[in-house]
């Protein structure tokens, strides 16, 4: 099912696993950042979903207000919306591999939010439907 789809993310839910994706299809500006990510976080909400993929592999720099507003403002918002377990497909791009790993490396994890970072769909999505206990970000 879509969630929302556009020339700059995709957000889609698997009503079979019960995993919302939320894939980057270009390096998306501040407004579509918060678009995308609200979007996606806002379907969790409604639906209490607990496992998300984020397929960041196109994604490049993000500026600094943007990181503190994923950091301070809508990570919280996503965990209290449910989210528990996070697969994430790292970029390509090194600025963007770095912005991902300042993302994940603030998240409160005594929520018992586990995540973990892969480089392709197929592994993440096996990953996240797989039952587990412990944080396993690498």
């Amino acid at each position: 099912m879509k969630v929302l789809n556009n020339d700059y993310v995709n957000v889609e839910y698997n009503d079979q696993t019960e995993v919302i994706t939320l894939t980057w299809l270009d390096n998306p500006t501040s407004e579509e950042i918060r678009t995308g990510l609200n979007a996606g976080r806002d379907f969790v909400k409604e639906n209490s979903l607990k496992k998300w993929i984020g397929d960041t592999k196109l994604l490049g720099a993000i500026g600094d207000e943007d990181l503190d507003w994923i950091n301070n403002s809508w990570f919280p918002t996503l965990l209290e919306a449910g989210i528990r377990k996070m697969a994430v497909i790292i970029p390509e791009n090194v600025f963007g591999q770095m912005c991902v790993e300042d993302i994940m490396g603030t998240v409160d994890t005594s929520t018992g939010f586990v995540s973990r970072y892969f480089d392709n769909v197929e592994d993440a999505t096996t990953w996240i439907l797989e039952e587990t206990t412990e944080n396993s970000a690498a």
